[in-house]
């Protein structure tokens, strides 16, 4: 009996450890939700025909009409009527204090989450009637989170563009500051990476996630806090390269560090849910609100 209860034992481990990790793939959806459409990307077998969606510049790029969002099992919305436009080729700071909701405007722009009331427009179209493989094509997303495939470090670079050569991406990667990285592998671009990129730091790996970036040619691009890991001077020079390769795109960085708020040509100040502030970079500091605040903590 002994023998059939430990054998019995032997048999549920595997089950139990694949509950364990449909529960982490699941998450991992929620959190990257069109990753796996990159993945499939890779392969040429699996591609789709992705719909065209117009673009017009006499329509702002990106649009947020009386956005609000609750997250599943919150009491509390996210986001509370959010309102703002941004041209096509301006380049927007959003910022504010942790919790205001940043993160949330970018969650739900990328539909990992619908909003519960009104809507998100991608140059004129909402987003709803575009299919997420497409907008995942037009919108260059990177955040704190890099999911990295225990796979070669080519192989993890490729997702992002399938076709591209070994010299694109040896400049993508010394564009994002990592051109140090390939000599250092004991197989260059063949080398595997540990499971989640643990063979990498974390500042590594959000710079292998903007080496992906460069390799696209998407028509907006949007850094959520995707330079974080990143020391200020590192952070400055990676920030200029995207500011400088996608020059004339549509950008939003989303950061809470002074020395990046200056970048964007307007910022956007979220607080509570809502947009407390827009303008300029100067008018912003002038006025007795979060940004000022915020610089003069930082010089102080």
């Amino acid at each position: 009996m002994v023998l059939v209860g430990a054998y019995t034992l032997t048999l549920l481990a595997p089950i139990e450890g694949l509950g364990n990790m449909l529960t982490e793939i699941t998450q991992s959806l929620r959190t990257f939700g069109v990753f796996m459409d990159k993945l499939e990307s890779v392969r040429p077998s699996s591609r789709r025909h992705a719909e065209v969606v117009p673009m017009s510049s006499f329509q702002p790029a990106i649009e947020f009409d009386d956005v609000s969002l609750i997250y599943p099992g919150a009491t509390v919305p996210a986001l509370r009527g959010i309102s703002f436009s941004i041209a096509p080729g301006q380049q927007v700071v959003i910022t504010g204090p942790s919790g205001a909701g940043k993160t949330s405007i970018i969650k739900a722009l990328t539909r990992q989450y619908s909003p519960g009331t009104g809507s998100i427009r991608l140059f004129g179209q909402d987003i709803a009637t575009i299919d997420v493989r497409t907008l995942s094509d037009r919108v260059g997303y990177v955040s704190q989170e890099v999911l990295i495939l225990k796979d070669t470090l080519r192989f993890n670079l490729k997702i992002a563009r399938a076709e591209a050569s070994d010299e694109e991406i040896l400049h993508s990667l010394e564009k994002a500051g990592l051109g140090d990285l390939v000599p250092s592998l004991p197989a260059g671009l063949d080398t595997i990476l540990g499971n989640r990129g643990a063979t990498l730091s974390g500042g590594q790996r959000q710079r292998l996630a903007l080496a992906r970036l460069f390799l696209r040619k998407p028509d907006v691009v949007v850094i959520d806090e995707g330079t974080a890991a990143l020391d200020i001077v590192t952070e400055q020079r990676v920030l200029e390269e995207c500011l400088t390769t996608f020059d004339g795109k549509t950008i939003v960085i989303v950061t809470h560090r002074p020395s990046a708020m200056v970048l964007g040509d307007t910022l956007i100040v979220v607080q509570d849910g809502r947009v407390e502030d827009s303008g300029k970079h100067d008018e912003l500091r002038s006025r007795n609100g979060f940004l000022s605040r915020v610089l003069s903590g930082a010089a102080s």
